[in-house]
């Protein structure tokens, strides 16, 4: 070996370890080191401690000063040179999450006229450094370590929508990064910026709304952004914007409602929004060159700039997106955001990787990062300050959108306690604030009964899951597009189809999933994998057009006479198709819009779930979620051929009180016929309402049919 190196870590605060690799033969005795504190030698150390191998010598040291944090630190061995002192270990210390947990509310900026505080956790740091991007050049500022690793620096002046980045040194390796707890963000992510958050909160003004519903009395409709107002078929004019969502008076090309207007005539209680959370590889300048649907999420606190009509002016996103929850809410829609706190896309290049090297990220026993969603390393919620970070930025996103719930993205990768302090801050702010995810079990770097996910449901009440085996009971496996289930054909399913109208919480057939039905998020298609309507064209290959279009609607109702949160994707109530393609996150507008042509078409199936919608709400029996009410209401099972099932209903809300009476399921291809004990009014049939003056004692059940009849 020709050249000679070496490198240090710090081991503990009195310990460090040298690795020296040289091929030069000398003993332990004759080797000693200077520790170098803010560029000035302190002390002299010889080896406490020595081993060698294969031209690598291992030396432990034993420092006299205990190191300490916020300083300078390298190592000097006369006629080798000096090197820094790597500190990256110090967050395995015992109690380092103890030490360094800060509990204040004022990470980030916050903005006065006349002058801007800024903070940001950086306990591993020996300096931090504020540059603030003015229009006549940079400015750099040295800012103060203050109690818990944290830096500040207050800076006079009117600082509105300066940029700003911060240089970190970690291990004496500086970098230039964006504030983790940034609010303001410039064109496509470069710096964070200085917004003036009280401003934009006067413009936009909130009643801190609360819609007054439980997840099992809401209707769940997940949309995205530009997907929803992109289609040429429909007025609204700022397509693919945030603002695109609320404008009023906008129709298709068949004279139908669009937008707004369709969300407020389907009588939807809540829509879902795909993150809206800033992410990348979408360009906020030129938006339609590269499509995404957000969940590769670069900043918790910053909102995506490409749905803006401004992106370039940090406090427009943030404006508008305030305009968008506020006109929902005056049209009794409630807001839900899909936020994706589980992993980031790469941890190397992540901010928070810059900020405080490898402590926000999950390690698993060998010591890699772990990786359990598949597409980026996790975070690691389980940490104090991660987990704080998470809740702050649910707190942040309540108080200045005044949202009505979140959808976490793989929850399984997050851990219980996390998700319960999350649901506990929530529901301190808005009493009936939604909280549910994909609860899929995954493998990652905290004990299984330690993770957010179904199989330890029990231990989270009020939280709810998106239900897989619903999905797979009634339409088959999405992962096999060629399975079926209890909608598709298979009709051993039945007894599973029962078991998920329950809400999957009560044992009939399986063994309960829930605590009670509150938790069941009731879907057979969402964003992910094929849409229902693909998923029979695969499952049901030679089967006409028409009649799938029929099995759609059967599904649609399954979900509304399901106890548990009904949930639909856009476009599911008219059968729209991504063309037989299943994973659509970058595949563009042809594969993910709502076609307005479609709606056109068939806008008699938008007029049947809006009135299957009223008809849930209006029955009142599905709000219930407890096993024994569920019980009794859904109060015997009679199966019949080719599927069907006739189930007695008790407490069924009417104009005359409670009543009780029956649902008839059909989900084949046969007309049934049967006899009553007595006469029945029919309330819902396959066409819809229908008059309450019908009635009848002998039933002909067309083919994938649901009717709801009461004892007269």
């Amino acid at each position: 070996m020709n050249a000679s190196f070496y490198h240090a870590k710090l081991l503990s605060l009195n310990t460090i370890n040298v690795m020296v690799f040289t091929s030069m033969q000398r003993t332990s005795d004759d080797i000693y080191f200077f520790i170098v504190k803010d560029f000035k030698i302190i002390e002299r150390c010889t080896p406490s401690k020595s081993t060698s191998m294969n031209n690598v010598r291992f030396v432990e040291i034993k420092l006299k000063q205990p190191y300490e944090y916020g300083h300078h630190y390298e190592v000097f061995i006369p006629n080798f040179g000096a090197i820094p002192l790597d500190v990256s270990q110090i967050i395995y210390f015992e109690d380092f999450d103890k030490m360094f947990y800060y509990d204040g509310d004022d990470l980030g900026s916050t903005y006065y006229p006349n002058h801007t505080n800024f903070a940001i956790w950086a306990p591993l740091a020996s300096d931090v450094y504020l540059t603030l991007y003015y229009s006549n050049g940079e400015t750099n500022y040295k800012m103060k370590r203050s109690d818990k690793g944290v830096y500040r620096l207050d800076v006079k002046g009117d600082l509105k929508n300066i940029p700003y980045q911060y240089i970190i040194t970690n291990s004496e390796v500086a970098r230039v990064v964006n504030d983790p707890y940034g609010k303001g963000i410039s064109l496509n992510s470069k710096y964070s910026v200085v917004v003036d958050l009280n401003e934009i909160k006067r413009k936009i003004k909130f009643n801190n709304s609360d819609l007054n519903k439980t997840l099992s009395e809401s209707c769940i409709y997940e949309l995205n952004i530009r997907d929803f107002t992109i289609d040429k078929s429909s007025d609204i004019v700022n397509k693919g914007k945030y603002l695109g969502l609320i404008e009023s008076g906008r129709k298709t090309k068949g004279g139908h409602p669009a937008g707004l207007d369709y969300l407020k005539f389907l009588g939807i209680s809540h829509v879902q929004l795909l993150p809206i959370l800033d992410f990348a590889n979408v360009d906020d300048a030129n938006t339609d060159k590269t499509y995404n649907w957000g969940y590769d999420v670069t900043h918790f606190f910053a909102l995506e700039g490409s749905y803006s009509l401004h992106p370039e002016i940090a406090g427009e996103r943030i404006l508008e997106f305030r305009k968008v929850v506020s006109e929902l809410h005056k049209n009794k829609i409630g807001v839900i955001i899909d936020v994706v706190y589980n992993h980031v896309f790469s941890y190397e290049s992540s901010l928070f990787e810059k900020v405080v090297p490898g402590y926000y990220f999950r390690k698993n026993n060998e010591g890699r990062i772990t990786n359990g969603s598949g597409c980026g390393n996790d975070l690691a919620s389980e940490k104090s300050m991660v987990r704080k970070l998470i809740i702050d930025s649910v707190c942040y996103l309540i108080d200045m959108f005044d949202i009505d719930g979140l959808r976490f993205d793989l929850m399984g990768l997050l851990d219980i306690e996390t998700i319960k302090a999350i649901q506990n801050a929530a529901n301190h702010k808005k009493k009936n604030f939604f909280i549910y995810g994909e609860g899929w079990h995954i493998p990652t770097g905290i004990p299984s009964n330690h993770q957010a996910s179904i199989p330890n449901a029990f231990k989270m009440d009020g939280v709810g899951f998106f239900n897989d085996s619903y999905r797979d009971i009634l339409k088959g496996s999405c992962f096999d597009l060629a399975a079926k289930g209890y909608i598709n054909g298979d009709y051993s399913y039945v007894d599973g189809a029962y078991f998920a109208m329950l809400g999957s919480c009560v044992d009939y057939t399986f063994n309960r999933r829930f605590l009670n039905a509150g938790q069941s998020i009731n879907y057979i298609e969402c964003h992910d994998n094929s849409t229902l309507y693909d998923k029979l064209v695969h499952s049901l290959p030679d089967e006409e057009d028409d009649v799938r279009l029929q099995r759609v609607k059967f599904a649609n109702t399954m979900i509304a006479f399901s106890f548990g949160a009904p949930f639909y994707h856009m476009g599911q109530e008219i059968g729209l198709s991504k063309h037989l393609e299943d994973n659509t996150y970058n595949m563009g507008d042809r594969y993910n819009m709502m076609d307005y042509k479609v709606l056109d078409k068939r806008f008699e199936m938008a007029l049947y779930f809006k009135d299957l919608i009223a008809f849930r709400q209006k029955v009142g029996v599905f709000k219930s979620i407890k096993q024994d009410e569920i019980c009794d209401i859904f109060h015997e099972l009679n199966k019949v051929d080719n599927g069907g099932m006739r189930i007695k209903v008790h407490h069924i809300h009417t104009e005359n009180g409670e009543k009780n009476g029956m649902i008839c399921i059909n989900p084949s291809n046969q007309t049934i016929y049967f006899e009553l004990d007595d006469y029945y009014d029919v309330v819902f049939s396959k066409g819809g309402k229908s008059p309450h003056e019908m009635y009848c004692k002998h039933v002909t059940q067309s083919p994938f049919s649901i009717i709801w009849l009461i004892k007269r």
